[in-house]
């Protein structure tokens, strides 16, 4: 029988270090968000988070900014 699986902690980024990530304004991810052609992010309280995993992923099949499916 295998072991349980231990929780591992989310590896989750705020909008400044998304921009710092894909060398796009804040501004133009917030507009991308609105319209759907970028990733969404997860909301913590006020908080307006970013699993740093769905972001390389997004980057590595390159950058998209049409609308997300």
């Amino acid at each position: 029988m295998a072991a349980p699986k231990t929780p591992q902690p989310l590896d989750l980024i705020d909008v400044r270090e998304v921009a710092t990530l894909t060398t796009l304004s804040v501004r133009t991810i917030e507009r991308l968000v609105a319209t759907g052609r970028f990733p969404p992010p997860t909301r913590l309280g006020r908080k307006r988070l970013w699993p740093r995993e769905k972001l390389h992923a997004w980057i590595a099949g390159g950058g998209d900014t049409r609308r997300m499916p």
